[in-house]
This record gives structure tokens, C-alpha cells and sequence, in this order.
């Protein structure tokens, strides 16, 4: 399955008029199983939309997950390195509120 990434560009023109430019494709391959090929296949029909699209949609997902994860390691480690722990204890006390609330 070919994945295929079109970018826009608007840059603007000397009398200061948006114009759509430089359009470039930038094909990209990913392979998939047979199984993960037939769900997105199925889920493409489902939702009336593109595999593309799809696809395109999952890893905007995924990279934002990434970043998201990413900050929250660092703060952790930040935190961990100015002596910000909690105990064992600590986390299960809040974690046994958080269930009742």
C-alpha cells in the first residue's frame, strides 16, 4: 500500500494575494499485514473516507502522542531530579481517591 502525502504551500505573491504553490507528492511506502490491511480497508468503507486519509489521520495521532509522552517524561524526570518523589504509599493513597471520587 502506497501512502501519499501532498503539502501546500500558500506563499504570498508580490501584490500580497494567497496563492496555492510549490504543490509537490512525496510518495511513501508502509508495509501492513494482510489482517491491519483488511481493517483499514473496512474501516475506510465504513466511514466513507480514504485510506490516505486514514492513515494520514493515525500518525498525526501518533506524533502528537509522542510529543505529549515525551513532555511528560522530561517533566517527570525534572521533577525526580529536584527530589519531587512520592512513596509507594503515597500513590496508592491517591490513587484510592481518585476511585471513589
Amino acid at each position: 500500500m502506497k501512502f501519499e502525502r501532498n503539502t501546500l504551500c500558500d506563499p504570498e505573491t508580490a501584490d500580497g494575494v494567497t496563492e496555492r504553490q510549490n504543490r509537490y507528492t512525496r510518495n511513501m511506502e508502509l508495509q501492513l499485514t494482510p489482517e491491519i490491511e483488511a481493517k483499514l480497508n473496512d474501516l475506510a468503507l465504513r466511514t466513507h473516507r480514504g485510506t490516505d486519509d486514514l492513515l494520514r489521520e493515525a500518525v498525526e495521532h501518533l506524533l502528537t502522542y509522542s510529543d505529549w509522552f515525551d513532555q511528560k517524561v522530561n517533566r517527570s524526570m525534572a521533577a525526580l531530579k529536584r527530589g519531587e518523589i512520592l512513596s509507594n504509599e503515597e500513590v496508592r493513597n491517591w490513587l484510592d481517591l481518585r476511585e471513589r471520587s
